[in-house]
């Protein structure tokens, strides 16, 4: 299965609500495209309090269907985490992507 990996780290406030766009154009093959629902899960880097959450919205293609954008929103001050993202294609595949997040108050 491959694999992207985002170029930059998205940083954000708790209190922020901001669009994740992860591109998987560079995996898919000429005519490709990005098919159902994408599978998001945000990673914490340390052990957080259930209370203090971070969470995606539902995920959303762009036009081209080759990148996928979620919305992200709350987190923990000076907290780093992973967003994953899992789609499937058209082709059949399984490609899996995934992203640096930190929180900064």
């Amino acid at each position: 299965m491959a694999s992207v990996k985002a170029n930059e780290t998205l940083v954000k406030q708790p209190g922020e609500v901001l669009v994740y766009d992860m591109d998987f154009a560079a995996l898919l093959a000429v005519g490709e495209t990005i098919t159902g629902t994408p599978v998001v899960l945000i990673v914490p880097e340390q052990a957080v309090n259930e209370a203090e959450t971070i969470s995606a919205g539902t995920p959303a293609l762009n036009e081209d269907a080759d990148t996928v954008q979620v919305e992200i929103s709350g987190g923990i001050h000076r907290h780093d985490y992973e967003v994953q993202i899992t789609v499937e294609t058209s082709e059949s595949r399984t490609r899996q992507g995934d992203g640096p997040l930190r929180v900064i108050d």
